[in-house]
C-alpha cells in the first residue's frame, strides 16, 4: 500500500516540477461564474485548444473550469478530437489535481519514502486535491484511438488524475486499506463508492490492462522513474 501512495505523490510532484508555474492566479467568484458561462458556449475543438493555453495552464480554477466545460460535451465529440488534443487535456488534468502549496512537503517525502507514514500521506494529498468533472477523462481513456495512439505518459497522467479524484470524492467514506483493491480493479462494481468513482476506476483499470496484458504490454513504461505496477499495482 505504501508503494502506491508514494508513487502517486511522486508523479504529482515530478510532473509539477517539469511543467510551467502552475496555479498562480486567483479568480473572484463573479469572474469565475463569467468564465464558466463563457466556456460552456465554446465548441469542443476550441475548448481543447485552450488546454495548451498558458492562461489556463497557469491557473488551477480556470483549468478546472475548462475541464468541467469539456466534460459537458458529448462523448462522441470528445473522442472525435485529435490524439494530440486529447493528450493536452490528459496532461492538464494531472496538473490541475494538486496545487503547488504542497510541493515542498511532497518533495521531502519523496526523498525518504521508506520512512513516510502512508496514512499521513493519504490525508495530505486528500486535503490538497482540486476537484473537477472527470467525464472528459473517462471518454478519452475509453476511446480506442487514444488507447492505441496516445502517449503512455499522457494516458498514465489521466489515470493518476482519476485516482486522485476518487480519493478526493470518496475520502471521508473510503477505508484507507481498501484503496489498493479498488485501484487494482477488484470488485469495483460491487463497492459502495459512487457511480462516478466506479466509472473513473474502470477507466483506470482499462489503461492498466492495456499496458499489462493488452495490445501495449510490450512497451517499457518508465513514468518519471516509476513503473505502472508502482503506480497502480504495487504492495
Amino acid at each position: 500500500m505504501k508503494k502506491i501512495i508514494i508513487g502517486v505523490f511522486s508523479v504529482f510532484l515530478l510532473f509539477s516540477f517539469i511543467s510551467c508555474d502552475f496555479f498562480v492566479t486567483s479568480w473572484g467568484s463573479g469572474m469565475q461564474r463569467d468564465l464558466d458561462s463563457a466556456l460552456k458556449k465554446e465548441s469542443t475543438g476550441d475548448l481543447a485548444k485552450l488546454a495548451k493555453d498558458p492562461n489556463y495552464i497557469g491557473d488551477s480554477k480556470a483549468a478546472g473550469s475548462l475541464l468541467d466545460a469539456l466534460s459537458g460535451k458529448s462523448e462522441a465529440d470528445i473522442q472525435a478530437l485529435s490524439v494530440s488534443e486529447q493528450e493536452s487535456i490528459m496532461d492538464l488534468a494531472l496538473a490541475v489535481s494538486i496545487p503547488t502549496s504542497v510541493l515542498t512537503e511532497l518533495a521531502d517525502i519523496a526523498q525518504d519514502p521508506d520512512n513516510a507514514e502512508p496514512e499521513e500521506l493519504f490525508n495530505t494529498i486528500l486535503e490538497s486535491i482540486n476537484s473537477f468533472d472527470t467525464t472528459v477523462l473517462q471518454a478519452i481513456l475509453n476511446d480506442e484511438d487514444a488507447q492505441e495512439s496516445a502517449s503512455a505518459e499522457s494516458l498514465i497522467s489521466a489515470s493518476v488524475a482519476l485516482v486522485a479524484q476518487v480519493m478526493k470524492r470518496e475520502g471521508s467514506d473510503l477505508e484507507f486499506e481498501d484503496l489498493q483493491d479498488l485501484i487494482d480493479g477488484e470488485n469495483i462494481s460491487e463497492s459502495s463508492i459512487t457511480e462516478e468513482s466506479k466509472a473513473d476506476l474502470q477507466a483506470v483499470q482499462a489503461i492498466f490492462d492495456l499496458f499489462i496484458t493488452g495490445d501495449r504490454k510490450d512497451e517499457a513504461i518508465d513514468f518519471f522513474g516509476l513503473s505502472l505496477e508502482d503506480l497502480f499495482g504495487g504492495n
